[in-house]
């Protein structure tokens, strides 16, 4: 046998090992056998597989040298024959014995050749021990692999859930993206308009600017007219308003007027005194509200309020002073006895809080003797009429009012103590501290005040107090 024939030989061989070699093992056997039992049964099999293979090719090539046997004895039957049927020829029988020699020449190549295939067959159960070798390390090493793609399959199937998840979030990603670029589409559409509203704004305004400028300039010009023309009218205004005024002081008002005006704008008030020994008592009276030019007072007789400067002086521990004003309700912080006379009680007041109800503030007369009568009104309104007046030369800043009036409306009736005394022009004389004198009330001067409500202080009504009774007793005894 030649080497080629050898080599086809041996890859028959290493093919049908492979062939018949079983890498995997069924699921059913595995489940009913021994991992240990299935390898050992398997290892078996494949070299029983083997050594059939091995035998198989030794009994062909035996059969195949019986042939060549057969085919030897088969040439040297034929010479012996051709011998026997041409014994005299000696070429043929020289040719016979040549063939003979060549076939005893190919029969000695054959069996050298037997030998080498034995030797190629000790070499190929050599190399199928290695492969068998080699084989069961293969096995192992798939064993580890289909180990490893178990593992790796795993981790396939967890990537693949997380690939789904991360799809899902992709394409909400995408939505949200999607939605993000509308939104960003139609933010883009409103920019454009606000450029665009913002250009047309621009033109307005450079536009708007010019025009401005221009009736900036006509502007200026008005006004310097107008300035001019101000100037003129507030000259114009100031004289017409001192000659109304003067026209005011000079034109008496009738007794109507002035009384309707009066009844119109008083007001009550009323004063919560606390007394010793827990006793309480309640004053109130009528007034209006005078003013100097600076400052609005509402102005009491010292007799309607708890700060009485004749007989016994009260134990006053708190007094409350309330001003019922339309609706509105205003609580006095202080009280003041005047300079002038202190039987005269002034309560400064919050001139804003009249003005939004509507309340006229009298003014104080700057001429008193303008007129040579005076208008005398009751606080209660029970009288009210015209009574001459003239000053005292002793009694400087009192005026002595006549002792009987005829009144238009109500008959005879005579002053009295706290009546309120207006000047004919409608402004405010004094108020009557007897029954014969009115104090000239012309100025807001304090001899001693008095804090009302949470500020009161006893000790500070007793003081202002016993200076209001010192001056007092220095007044001559037909004004006490």
């Amino acid at each position: 046998m030649n080497k080629a024939l050898l080599l086809i030989v041996a890859d028959f061989l290493l093919i049908s090992m492979l062939a018949l070699a079983r890498f995997d093992i069924p699921e059913d056997e595995a489940a009913q056998e021994p991992p240990e039992q299935i390898a050992e049964r398997e290892e078996q099999a494949q070299d029983e597989d083997l050594i059939d293979v091995l035998q198989l090719s030794l009994q062909q090539e035996e059969d195949r040298r019986e042939a060549l046997n057969e085919a030897l004895q088969a040439e040297a039957e034929k010479a012996r024959q051709l011998a026997e049927e041409k014994g005299g020829l000696e070429e043929e029988k020289s040719s016979l014995l040549e063939t003979q020699k060549h076939l005893e020449v190919e029969k000695l190549d054959l069996a050298n050749t037997f030998e080498l295939a034995q030797k190629e067959l000790d070499a190929s159960k050599q190399d199928a021990s290695n492969l068998m070798e080699n084989l069961i390390s293969v096995r192992e090493t798939a064993a580890a692999e289909k180990e490893r793609v178990r593992f790796l399959q795993e981790q396939l199937q967890s990537k693949d859930v997380e690939l789904e998840e991360a799809s899902v979030k992709i394409d909400a990603v995408e939505k949200e993206r999607q939605a993000v670029e509308g939104k960003v589409r139609e933010l883009t559409t409103v920019v454009q308009i606000k450029d665009t509203e913002k250009r047309i704004l621009e033109e307005n305004l450079s536009a708007a600017r010019t025009e401005i400028e221009i009736v900036r300039v006509e502007k200026e010009q008005i006004h310097r007219q107008t300035t001019k023309l101000a100037e003129g009218v507030s000259v114009l205004a100031q004289s017409s308003t001192a000659i109304q005024e003067e026209i005011r002081q000079i034109q008496p008002l009738s007794l109507n007027v002035i009384f309707n005006s009066f009844k119109e704008n008083r007001v009550v008030a009323r004063f919560d005194a606390e007394l010793g020994g827990g006793r309480k008592r309640q004053f109130q009276a009528k007034t209006i509200f005078l003013t100097d030019g600076i400052k609005t007072y509402a102005v009491f007789h010292t007799r309607d309020t708890p700060f009485r400067l004749t007989g016994q002086s009260p134990n006053l521990q708190n007094v409350r002073g309330t001003l019922f004003v339309g609706n509105s309700r205003i609580e006095l912080s202080e009280a003041g006895f005047l300079a002038a006379d202190p039987r005269v009680l002034a309560v400064p007041v919050d001139a804003t809080l009249l003005e939004s109800e509507g309340i006229k503030v009298f003014p104080l007369a700057l001429e008193p003797l303008r007129f040579p009568e005076a208008v005398l009104i009751n606080s209660d309104e029970g009288y009210y009429g015209e009574t001459g007046f003239k000053l005292d030369p002793q009694q400087e800043g009192y005026f002595r009012m006549q002792n009987k009036v005829f009144s238009r409306i109500f008959g005879e009736f005579s002053p009295s103590r706290s009546d309120l005394v207006f000047a004919q022009s409608g402004d405010f004389l004094g108020l009557m501290v007897n029954n014969q004198f009115c104090i000239l009330v012309d100025s807001f001067y304090f001899a001693g005040r008095i804090p009302l409500g949470d500020d009161f202080s006893t000790e500070e009504a007793d003081k202002a107090s016993a200076v209001a009774r010192g001056l007092l007793a220095r007044r001559p005894s037909e004004l006490q």
